[in-house]
């Protein structure tokens, strides 16, 4: 009975660190390109990549329009920047670095000209 316990005990350990395996390798190999919703510290604004390679391009939706950003994705990490005007007659200039998780979300920090530092977590958009 003990062997028996012993077994599954370990059957199960195997099976989810499979299946977590199976996770990321899945967010690895499917890159980051598509629609996120990024949120940080109480801003929601729509994310969109494009990854071609390692390089990434995209745009990220602020209050005022959306703003150019360029950077990489590789090795399971993320990091971008961009700009564009603030809303009050200044420019937002922000980058950011991030890691991709088991999940599949992304997760890092943002430095902003207007906010400062700031904590994120990306979210993939499912299509509708």
């Amino acid at each position: 009975m003990k062997n028996l316990m012993k077994q599954m005990v370990v059957l199960g350990a195997v099976v989810m660190a499979l299946a977590a395996s199976e996770t990321l390798t899945y967010a690895k190999e499917k890159g980051v390109s598509g629609s996120w919703t990024l949120s940080a510290e109480g801003y929601v604004l729509k994310l969109v990549l494009v990854q071609s390679g390692t390089k990434i391009s995209g745009t990220l939706q602020g209050t005022h329009g959306p703003w150019p950003l360029k950077g990489q994705f590789a090795k399971g990490r993320i990091t971008f920047s961009g700009g564009g005007p603030n809303g009050i007659g200044g420019k937002e200039e922000f980058s950011a670095t991030g890691v991709l998780q088991s999940d599949g979300t992304l997760v890092g920090d943002l430095t902003s000209a207007t906010s400062g530092k700031l904590t994120w977590k990306a979210v993939r958009t499912v299509a509708r």
